[in-house]
């Protein structure tokens, strides 16, 4: 049994705090036009070259395991803001790291409680979701959704228009799937399909395409069912049908497990009949509504049969469901060209509208709305193309970063960018909290406070990688200057001018904004009320 490292109090803490701002000041590197970009080695033994602040914190481990715990602290952060927003990793790490040393330092100071602080930390992040709203833009041009793309592509205009042109063709809630190309070329197709987001292959002994590490079947049968798929009576005699066809086979059901999930894997790894299987996406009655979808897509029905009643004799051709080919990747699944009837596709469409006009809840209407984009939209393949491995990897962090941006302002609206909404709304906030009677207290107030500094850091992290030397009075200046003016002006670090930030195209979706800072207020209490750490001794 290993031993283990026990450290507590401000000892605990202080190794926290190293790991955090060895993290924190790598990934701040990157930030905004004028970042830097980060090789990593890889176990390829390839150099991965990105600005991407994900990649660069999933990339650092640090030997004392301690300060890793700080790493590994900042690294939820990131990954959260990344799979709620898709973008605004870096200012996320930024902001709850500036906010982890400003609470450590005034608390040491002062002997504040935590659990007062913590909770004028909350009243300035609540405030802040208040305002942030007054200051959100519905998205109502192209040229928008183009500036985004751009921005979040470190702004190559190239990838950005690409990326935009993509996101305009399927919608908000419609796939792109982004894949290697097969020339030095970048660029995207069309096609009918429909994407099962995070629900990729199930072994890798299910994978024929070894190069790419991917499930790859052309023209196979879909057998879609209503209830978990767990033994071989299910699956044995559907996978003899296909066998029998020299045709492929797909089973995707509520869960998929047991003897069947064996077989399958067992017969595809043998050769003996290409084959795979999937869980559909969601759970409960939203996942039976998405199983429905994709029999209607792919032209069957889905199965409700007792497994016992399954038999070869008793199924044919007709009663499976088609598509032109499906690709699965580790982390997600692709029908392409489904077979379905038109007519039933444009029925359920039509039924998906009346479900969206009577839905009361937002996350039912997003629901809604994205199985009517994966029904009716299609899905992008986006190639990217480069002159070997490491561009290609650094391309695709962009463009993936891009993708999730312009989807989150699809669906939420945009913000003036450069950090400019964030430094006004500070101001507010500060007068707002004058209505809080909490505030009196110290403690809370100084909780507040740290996230009212730390709303700025990334813009000034920004100014500094773009103004010669750092200039502290510089940074000031434009600080002072953009507070000033309109509440849609802006300073384009690109450019150093000021001016709308609309029309310069200098824009951040409302999403990131909001999940940046509260991702940041989340991470940064659980690290300030830390009491003691426990890792493992090397």
């Amino acid at each position: 049994m290993n031993n283990k490292n026990v450290s507590l109090g401000n000892t605990a803490r202080t190794k926290l705090r190293k790991g955090i701002n060895v993290l924190a000041e790598a990934v701040g590197s990157t930030l905004g036009p004028a970042g830097k970009s980060v090789v990593i080695q890889n176990l390829k033994g390839f150099p991965h070259v990105t600005k991407d602040g994900v990649s660069v914190a999933e990339a650092i481990k640090l030997k004392d395991p301690e300060e890793n715990l700080g790493v590994d602290l900042i690294k939820q952060a990131a990954q959260k803001t990344a799979s709620l927003a898709g973008d605004g990793t870096t200012t996320s790490t930024v902001m709850t790291a500036k906010m982890i040393n400003a609470a450590e330092d005034v608390i040491k100071k002062h002997g504040y409680n935590t659990t007062a602080f913590k909770i004028g930390m909350n009243i300035a992040k609540d405030l802040y979701l208040k305002r942030l709203q007054e200051h959100s833009i519905e998205v109502e041009e192209d040229q928008q959704i183009k500036d985004i793309a751009i921005i979040s592509c470190n702004n190559d205009k190239e990838l950005g228009s690409i990326v935009s042109e993509a996101m305009l063709s399927v919608g908000a809630a419609g796939s792109v799937n982004v894949l290697d190309s097969p020339n030095n070329e970048t660029y995207q197709e069309l096609v009918p399909g429909m994407k099962l987001d995070r629900r990729g292959w199930m072994s890798p002994y299910l994978v024929n395409n070894e190069i790419k590490h991917t499930v790859e079947l052309d023209n196979p049968l879909i057998y879609v069912s209503g209830q978990p798929i767990e033994y071989d009576e299910e699956v044995i005699p559907l996978m003899g049908i296909a066998k029998k066809e020299n045709r492929s086979i797909v089973f995707i059901g509520q869960a998929i497990k047991g003897q069947a999930l064996q077989s399958i894997i067992t017969n595809a790894s043998r050769g003996v009949v290409k084959a795979t299987c999937v869980v559909a996406p969601m759970f409960g009655e939203l996942q039976s509504k998405v199983l429905e979808d994709i029999a209607i897509l792919t032209g069957t029905k889905v199965n409700h049969t007792i497994v016992n009643d399954i038999k070869s004799e008793h199924w044919k051709l007709g009663d499976f469901g088609e598509c032109e080919k499906f690709e699965q990747t580790y982390e997600d699944s692709v029908i392409m060209d489904g077979y379905g009837d038109d007519e039933e596709i444009d029925a359920r469409l039509t039924a998906l509208q009346l479900e969206l006009d009577a839905a009361e809840s937002q996350q039912l209407k997003d629901f809604t709305k994205e199985r009517m984009g994966k029904l009716s939209n299609g899905i992008v393949q986006l190639f990217v193309g480069g002159m070997g491995e490491s561009e290609i990897k650094e391309k695709k962090d962009r463009i993936e970063d891009a993708l999730y941006a312009t989807k989150a302002a699809l669906e939420e609206g945009v913000i003036p960018g450069g950090g400019a909404t964030n430094l006004r709304i500070g101001a507010q906030v500060l007068l707002d909290g004058n209505e809080y009677v909490e505030l009196e207290n110290p403690a809370v107030k100084a909780g507040f406070q740290v996230v009212l500094d730390a709303l700025i850091e990334p813009m000034i992290l920004m100014l500094g990688h773009s103004l010669i030397d750092n200039d502290k009075t510089e940074i000031h200046k434009v600080l002072d200057k953009v507070l000033a003016s309109d509440k849609e002006d802006t300073f384009n670090i690109f450019t150093q001018k000021y001016g709308n930030a609309i029309s310069m195209g200098v824009i951040d979706p409302t999403r990131v904004a909001r999940v940046s800072l509260e991702t940041a207020v989340s991470v940064a209490g659980v690290v300030i009320s830390t009491n003691c750490i426990i890792s493992e001794q090397i």
